[in-house]
Order: C-alpha cells, then structure tokens, then sequence
C-alpha cells in the first residue's frame, strides 16, 4: 500500500446521515414501540445511571 491509498478507498463513501434521520422519523410515527414492562426497566434503568450523568434512554408510548 502506498501513500494515499488508504485515502482513496473512501472516496466513494455515502452519507447517509439523511436516511438515518429519516429512519429514525419513520419508527416514531409507528407509535408506542415498546410495553410498559420494557417501559418499567428504562425507568429502572434510567433512575440507576441518571447520577453518574450517563445518558438516558427513551421510550414512547406508555
């Protein structure tokens, strides 16, 4: 491999940066997506790791 190569193995990556928010747009207009026993555990979860600042998770729906 020379100098450069490995620059140019990328040149034809895809953004698909729109997709994903259009994914991710499309899940939420499905509606509630989990049970409130899953719901119960993100909160369980959520309460657990809310003091070391860690990130939150959500659920919809319940």
């Amino acid at each position: 491999m020379k100098a450069g190569d490995f620059d140019r193995q990328f040149e034809d990556a895809v953004d698909i940066s729109g997709w994903l928010d259009l994914s991710k747009a499309k899940r939420l207009e499905r509606g509630p997506f989990c049970s409130q026993e899953h719901a119960k555990f993100i909160e369980a979860y959520n309460q657990s790791f809310e003091q070391d600042g860690l990130p939150l998770e959500e659920c919809r729906g319940f």
